[in-house]
């Protein structure tokens, strides 16, 4: 994709492009590439949750209260993300562009302070898909008095609130 904007840009095919389409096609370009990253990191954070789970008891019975069996959650992919502030942000995350990616893939935020966390903390995760199954996004419930109650994955180059069905 980045070879033909160039070429048509450079006016040597023929065709030309001008400025803004440019600068919109350079724009699609780097948003390809980083989608195929983004949905590598959300599915390891998938499996990061789904491990977490099988690990917390008081996860187990929250679920259990609601009804929702061993069985029942592994065939919806059920996650939890735990109380902690980087479980996330430590295991995916080695060089500052990984934490990068983290953050633009929206499972961990920048505060004021410069300081990167895990969105998602103490939270039943249901993972948002697109049509192929591939994790886009995430759905949270806190287990407990937290707030807000239910969180979603921010807008992200992937995940589109008004577009994805979850």
């Amino acid at each position: 994709r980045q070879n033909v904007t160039n070429l048509l840009a450079s006016g040597t095919s023929g065709w030309t492009l001008n400025d803004a389409e440019i600068k919109q096609s350079r724009l699609a370009a780097k948003k390809l590439q980083w989608i195929r990253p983004a949905k590598t990191i959300l599915g390891e954070a998938d499996q990061i949750y789904r491990k977490t789970l099988r690990e917390n008891q008081a996860a187990i019975e929250y679920l259990k209260k609601r009804g929702i069996d061993g069985t029942t959650a592994g065939r919806f992919t059920i996650g939890y993300a735990p109380e902690g502030w980087d479980t996330v942000l430590k295991a995916l995350a080695q060089t500052d562009e990984q934490v990068a990616s983290l953050v633009q893939a929206g499972l961990v935020v920048k505060n004021d302070s410069g300081r990167h966390y895990d969105r998602f903390r103490n939270r039943i995760m249901f993972p948002i898909r697109d049509q192929r199954g591939r994790v886009i996004g995430f759905g949270g419930r806190v287990i407990g008095d937290g707030e807000p109650k239910y969180m979603n994955s921010p807008e992200t180059p992937i995940f589109h609130n008004g577009r994805a069905l979850y």
